[in-house]
């Protein structure tokens, strides 16, 4: 499974992962790489993070990433 991001400063990096994605390891993944993006494509306070409608994305457990 391939990971990423966009925003208008530009993408974000790759995040690769072999094993089976499920809502536990998105939100460890996330949490490991979210403020490392936000850094790295120069975000001041106001970004905003979208998500799809995925299972793994609508779970009551990754409701502190809406």
């Amino acid at each position: 499974m391939v990971l990423s991001c966009f925003a208008a400063t530009g993408p974000g990096p790759l995040t690769y992962t072999e094993r089976t994605m499920n809502s536990k390891l998105y939100q460890e993944i996330a949490k490991e790489n979210v403020k490392v993006v936000v850094s790295h494509l120069k975000l001041n306070r106001s970004w905003m993070m979208q998500q799809d409608n995925g299972s793994i994305h609508t779970r009551k457990s990754t409701s502190w990433l809406s």
